[in-house]
């Protein structure tokens, strides 16, 4: 049990450390669709989804954990973000993918960035 809770642990510091570099990936996502660098851009895209997916996986696998330090790292939308992302790469909607980037997956972020701020530095190793 004690190895398995320190590799949840683990998860969560790397989803952590994975999410504080998302954000700033966004802004240069961003900066590339107005650069019109768009197959970088799509390819940057194609990555970050990728990493939701993980992020996914990593939230469900620790949610015992999320909930014994009664931090919910909440996921309701996480399917949707997901599908609305590749939506936008299957059509290459430069459009779509900003909006979505800017409007939908970034409050989102934000929210789990903050979350896994208070689980790892307030509960789980305290």
């Amino acid at each position: 049990m004690c190895e398995n809770l320190d590799l949840k642990k683990e998860t969560l510091l790397s989803a952590r450390d994975y999410i504080k570099r998302v954000i700033p990936g966004i802004d240069s996502i961003c900066d590339k669709f107005r650069e019109d660098n768009k197959d970088s851009a799509f390819q940057m895209c194609s990555d970050l989804k990728e990493g939701l997916e993980w992020l996914a996986e990593a939230f469900s696998l620790t949610k015992d954990v999320q909930e014994a330090c009664n931090v919910i790292i909440g996921q309701d939308g996480m399917t949707l973000l997901i599908t609305k992302m590749e939506s936008a790469l299957e059509t290459k909607d430069t459009t779509m993918m900003g909006g979505f980037l800017t409007d939908d997956l970034k409050p989102v972020i934000f929210s789990w960035e903050k979350k896994l701020d208070e689980l790892v530095e307030n509960r789980l190793f305290a």
